[in-house]
């Protein structure tokens, strides 16, 4: 029997170090570390971004990595060929043209800087240190425009627009007759573009028509703080201090907006019914009301991840900017239904499809089927936990020193009790029993009192990381192990009867059973391990190298566990023989 592992993975070049055989075999791309420049190219309209590898070209639709290779200094646009041939772009070492098919790539070595294309590829701009060049396709000299910089075509590519710093003037000029259309006095330049008969510039939070020679305001954002981002057709990309709204230039109305921050971001449409969004995280949305469709990638901190009981929904959180997300998804169709801002230490899922978290205005019970808060308990920023069924919350405030059970579905308290410092919580499958780690120690609490029962004997140091298996009767725990400045973080079980704690020679960051509680993955920056319980017989490793892994949430067979690296993180399908007896 295999194991099939679908990972959220550090980078899709890094082979497997397992101690079985292995291979990977990408099935979707969810992100890509530092990619910038998102756009569309050639003629099926595939994505294409920088990121710390070079340039990758990616199939909107799928999300699947069509093309990839190695730009080294790569700035501003990537031009494809009609017939996918060879792409262009600037590097600091000159334009470079790639052969696809040969994967020979040539420069013009005097030509370096960002460069930008007409969309047919016949003018491409070049901006060198004192100039804006432009050029043909058969890289032939045309004309330039003198102490200009940042070039950037009209998609029809009748226009280009320059700026000169040292003016603070954006210049139109048209490519026909090579004179200026208008010039306008600006310190925050926007982008350029054309619909119609219209020749439309960004400057701050304000759009200017500009086709009669002079530029008249058609829309401008009511904050003054918002700055227009990219524009695709009649929807205009705002980044506002709450985050992103798209406004239509036909009547000056908001067309929709969320929360996620738009800060050098691009709003990109391929067919006229989907857009990209690019910033501090990617996704695809529609037009139509800004509803998620489908993930692409997060930019940011992969900091825990999870699964619910049922297999239906899992969640990545996300560090960006120093706000935390919960980036939602259907584990079935890998897509994703929602994005919340949380604050939460391990928000914790319920069955019928809830999400219990703390969103910053207290405890919210989130419908995952329509992403509306049902209701919201008084409790601040809490260790959170759940019975089997659902019915059951166990709440630990981190600021004070109560704990409670709460009835999930009206946030009414059932009973309370005392703690000193709570670090983790866990209730057994039924919701009788409540295991907390306080103070270093490990509680176990009757559900109806909350008073001690058992507390761990042996050293203390229990870390966050608890999980109830084999029904009440064991703790899988991780324990600080050693003397003060030589202690490692191993895994443990704990006997609930007795609070004997035996510890394992295997090193543990994060700890994660399925929901089965048949299996526990053992996590640590290197490797991902998971052991059969209640034995604690070893089933299988995958090593990752240098590669941080951050988290990781089992499925509920325990065949499938995904998993996030500190930079990156990927779909993929990892094969792994199951170890010999």
């Amino acid at each position: 029997m295999k194991w099939l592992i679908a990972l959220v993975l550090v980078c899709p070049s890094v082979a497997a170090v397992a101690q079985t055989e292995s291979k990977y075999e990408w099935s979707k791309v969810v992100s890509s570390t530092g990619f910038s420049s998102p756009q569309f190219v050639g003629p099926d309209k595939d994505i294409a971004w920088i990121d710390s590898a070079g340039y990758s070209i990616v199939d909107p639709a799928t999300g699947v990595v069509k093309l990839s290779f190695p730009a080294r200094g790569a700035t501003g646009e990537i031009w494809m060929a009609k017939d996918k041939s060879l792409v262009r772009y600037g590097t600091r070492q000159g334009l470079a043209t790639y052969d696809l098919k040969a994967a020979k790539v040539t420069f013009k070595d005097d030509w370096r800087g960002p460069a930008a294309f007409s969309a047919d590829g016949k003018h491409i701009a070049v901006a060198l240190s004192d100039r804006v060049l432009v050029a043909n396709d058969k890289l032939e000299s045309d004309w330039s425009i003198e102490g200009a910089s940042r070039p950037e075509f009209t998609s029809d590519g009748q226009y280009l627009a320059t700026y000169d710093n040292s003016k603070g003037e954006l210049t139109v000029v048209s490519t026909e007759t090579k004179k200026a259309l208008v010039v306008v006095k600006t310190a925050n330049p926007g982008p350029v573009w054309t619909d119609g008969d219209g020749v439309f510039v960004a400057e701050a939070n304000t759009v200017w028509s500009v086709a009669s020679g002079e530029a008249k305001k058609v829309l401008s954002h009511p904050e003054g703080r918002a700055r227009v981002e990219s524009v695709a057709g009649d929807y205009v990309l705002f980044s506002t201090q709450r985050g992103s709204e798209v406004w239509r230039l036909s009547d000056g109305a908001k067309a929709w907006a969320n929360e996620v921050d738009a800060s050098k971001g691009a709003l990109l449409m391929s067919d006229g019914k989907t857009a990209l969004y690019a910033g501090s995280f990617a996704v695809v949305c529609e037009t139509d009301g800004g509803k998620v469709k489908d993930i692409l990638g997060v930019s940011g901190t992969p900091t825990s991840c999870e699964v619910s009981p049922d297999a239906r929904y899992g969640y990545v959180k996300m560090l960006a900017q120093s706000a935390q997300y919960l980036v939602l998804c259907d584990m079935n169709t890998r897509k994703t239904v929602g994005i919340l801002p949380t604050r939460d230490e391990r928000p914790v899922f319920l069955k019928g499809g809830k999400l219990a978290h703390f969103s910053g205005k207290g405890i919210e019970m989130v419908d995952l089927s329509t992403m509306k808060t049902e209701h919201t308990g008084p409790w601040g920023d809490s260790f959170l936990a759940a019975s089997s069924d659902g019915r059951i919350l166990a709440v630990a405030p981190r600021s004070g020193h109560d704990l409670y059970l709460v009835d999930s579905a009206t946030m009414r308290p059932l009973s309370h009790g005392s703690l000193s410092g709570p670090m983790d919580l866990a209730l057994d499958s039924d919701g009788r029993t409540v295991a907390v780690t306080d103070s270093g120690v490990v509680r176990i609490l009757p559900a109806d009192t909350l008073s001690d029962t058992v507390k761990s004997k042996g050293q203390s140091g229990y870390r966050k990381g608890i999980f109830f298996v084999s029904g009440a009767k064991l703790l899988a725990l991780i324990s600080s192990e050693g003397f003060v400045g030589q202690q490692r973080n191993v895994l443990a079980f704990m006997d609930t009867t007795s609070g004997v704690v035996e510890a394992t020679q295997v090193p543990a960051e994060f700890l994660h059973a399925s929901p089965d509680r048949t299996k526990v993955a053992v996590i640590t920056g290197q490797s991902l391990s998971v052991f059969q319980v209640p034995n604690a017989k070893y089933l299988g490793a995958v090593g990752m190298g240098v590669y941080g892994l951050r988290d990781g949430a089992p499925m509920p067979s325990g065949r499938a566990i995904w998993f996030g690296g500190e930079t990156r993180m990927g779909v993929a399908r990892l094969e792994m023989p199951k170890p010999k007896e």
